[in-house]
């Protein structure tokens, strides 16, 4: 009988194969070979978002996308404009403890609190691709 929680089951979670490649820990022997390699690039900002969330939505593709981290795929437009509009709760009403606690996990995703900020590596510009800038 096997050891050990099973896979998806708890224990610590896995670090990408490009943080362990940083570290010097990868072993090719043990990694996974199905992990798809996403396509890096700034997401469409959603037609919902207005105001002060899409402003702050700006500042977030800007730190975390091409021109910045680079950490960002197309795919994570949906939790950015959630992690956007959580934000602009927050600015109008600081003292609501359950924006405050969705505010903690959406910045830990993205790498927005120092503790989490130094468990993502940044991607080379290399690997990203140009995304025209959004519309007005």
């Amino acid at each position: 009988m096997p050891r050990g929680p099973k896979k998806g089951q708890g224990g610590r979670p896995s670090h990408p194969k490009e943080s362990k490649v940083l570290r010097g820990t990868f072993r090719g022997d043990r990694a996974p070979t199905d992990v798809p390699t996403p396509d890096y690039g700034a997401p469409q900002i959603p037609a919902y978002l207005e105001g002060r969330a899409a402003e702050i939505w700006d500042e977030l593709v800007s730190d975390l996308g091409p021109d910045g981290r680079n950490i960002l795929t197309p795919e994570d437009g949906k939790m950015l404009a959630t992690a956007a509009a959580t934000f602009a709760a927050h600015e109008s009403d600081p003292a609501d403890q359950a924006i405050v606690t969705q505010l903690r996990q959406l910045s830990h995703l993205f790498g927005l609190d120092p503790s989490s900020r130094q468990r993502i590596p940044a991607v080379t510009k290399a690997k990203a691709p140009k995304v025209a800038p959004r519309k007005r």
